[in-house]
């Protein structure tokens, strides 16, 4: 990898504005990756130079584009498609388009070779001049920057109060109890506080990220609803629909009945046939991997596997360490019983005590879906956690579904 990136080449994956071109060698192999110009991208990309250089901001930028249904970066696994704030920023800060490449400068495994990304000092960064990969000029560059530099400053001025120092930056909770919790049931993407003032939560409200980032072209969400009303809903939901002993304790019913020897058994056979399964998988990936296929792919379908392998192989261990006759019913019950009394005591309007239950009973995040004028709004609430915690198991998570209220705006 050193040699190929001071030679100039392709060292990683797919960057927006360029193609990936394999090089052939020889013998009709693979030798190396360069990268070539992309016309139709490279032109967005200098477009954003432009309009950032002009005062448009981050999110205009990322609506207009979506509006245009331009070409946009490939999103990473469970985002969503289109531009963003975050990627206009991105293509803003990316040397590469002015013709610098710049290799080596993380690295991607400690010491043990597990997988954790680290910075390098960048003695260690190998920068190579690729003029022919040049998409934007040195002016356009510094005009952008220069914008983005002279907004940074008036906000470090107004940001702290008139102090003249920015906002820090703490390790802290959110104030608003459905953040990180939420999501637009049309798109899929967050739903987030939009409104108000910084100061208090007088006029926030709970709308969809996207369609007020992304604009009208990645989701036609535009429903927003206070948030107060929106918090007493969902507290009021989970207080009357999930935890209610009869609830918790039909689901500890149904989990019981599994573990009796017989299901246990049924379990048992079913994870060996998928252990074979996944097996055969990986006995192919290294025949494929062997023969010369294309590597970086296999490698990634290889871990997926071996790490599927080791859940089937936790998960049968103890299966077999399982002794249903010692499991105390009454023991269970009481215990569970205890925690639904802790998990309801912390059904209050206090937003960290609120935060910490949605935390111990969401078994996912909570879906919210316009109708009209409303929302309704459907969950999960995972059990499977507590019965592990109380009775010394190991299970799989299971879930109280259904819970739909509906919420007028």
């Amino acid at each position: 990898m050193l040699r190929k990136a001071r030679a100039g080449h392709c060292c990683g994956g797919r960057v927006f504005g360029y193609d990936n071109v394999d090089i052939m060698g020889a013998n009709g192999k693979r030798s190396h990756v360069e990268r070539n110009v992309n016309p139709v991208e490279a032109a967005i990309v200098r477009r954003i130079f432009e309009m950032c250089a002009s005062g448009t901001g981050y999110a205009r930028i990322a609506k207009l584009l979506n509006a245009e249904h331009a070409p946009a970066p490939r999103p990473k696994l469970s985002r969503l498609a289109g531009w963003a704030p975050s990627s206009v920023r991105v293509i803003l800060n990316r040397r590469q388009y002015l013709g610098e490449a710049v290799w080596n400068r993380t690295r991607k495994c400690d010491a043990w070779g597990q997988q954790r990304s680290s910075a390098r000092p960048e003695t260690e960064w190998i920068r190579t001049q690729t003029p022919a990969l040049r998409i934007i000029s040195d002016e356009q560059w510094h005009a952008a920057h220069g914008r983005i530099g002279s907004v940074r400053q008036r906000m470090m001025k107004t940001g702290g109060g008139g102090s003249g120092t920015p906002h820090p930056r703490r390790d802290r909770d959110s104030r608003y109890l459905l953040t990180g919790f939420a999501r637009c049931g049309v798109c899929g993407g967050v739903l987030a506080v939009t409104g108000g003032s910084h100061s208090s939560a007088r006029g926030h409200m709970y709308g969809c990220l996207a369609y007020h980032k992304r604009g009208t072209a990645v989701c036609e969400n535009g429903l927003k609803i206070p948030i107060h009303r929106v918090d007493d809903a969902v507290l009021k939901t989970l207080a009357g629909d999930v935890l209610r002993p009869a609830v918790v304790m039909a689901v500890v019913d149904d989990v019981l009945a599994g573990l009796e020897p017989r299901a246990a058994a049924r379990d048992v056979a079913r994870l060996r046939t998928d252990l074979q399964t996944v097996d055969r998988e990986i006995g192919n990936l290294v025949k494929a991997i062997t023969v010369g296929g294309q590597l970086d792919p296999l490698l990634v379908e290889l871990r997926a596997r071996q790490a599927r392998r080791e859940e089937l192989l936790e998960a049968i261990a103890a299966h077999e360490r399982l002794d249903a006759s010692k499991i105390d019913r009454k023991t269970i019950e009481q215990k569970v019983r205890q925690h639904i009394d802790s998990w309801r005591a912390l059904l209050t309007k206090h937003t960290s005590e609120g935060r910490q239950l949605l935390r111990e009973v969401l078994a996912g995040p909570l879906r919210f879906t316009p109708e009209g004028a409303t929302y309704r709004f459907e969950g999960e609430a995972a059990i499977g956690p507590l019965l592990a915690g109380t009775a010394g198991l190991t299970t799989k998570v299971v879930a109280v579904r259904g819970f739909e209220p509906r919420l007028q705006g």
